[in-house]
């Protein structure tokens, strides 16, 4: 929707603020820009934003190199990419990753 459809950034009934993205597009944005071949692609329950959980492999100079990752791959909603309190969620998604890895090390 346009901008004239927000009054002082907060949401217009009926006004549409979720991504529009295919399982499609997803794997072809995780490829181009992430540089892996999607093996798996699973859209996720959300409310405005698009969450896809991802099994794939790291391509390198054309072939896949054996490297598998298994993520959560999010577009956020055009309102909320707008504001800064997405860079929060991000380091705190870092942080819990790092956490993880360390408590999954102790075993």
């Amino acid at each position: 929707m346009s901008e004239d459809k927000r009054i002082g950034g907060i949401l217009e009934p009926g006004q549409i603020i979720r991504p529009e993205v295919t399982i499609r597009l997803a794997e072809q944005l995780i490829r181009d820009n992430f540089g892996y071949a999607v093996k798996k692609i699973t859209e996720l329950n959300s409310y405005d934003d698009k969450n896809f959980y991802v099994e794939a492999v790291r391509v390198r100079n054309g072939l896949e190199d054996g490297e598998r990752k298994k993520f959560v791959f999010k577009i956020l909603n055009s309102m909320d990419s707008r504001k800064q309190h997405f860079a929060a969620e991000n380091a705190a998604m870092v942080l819990l990753r790092k956490t993880l890895k360390f408590m999954h090390s102790q075993l």
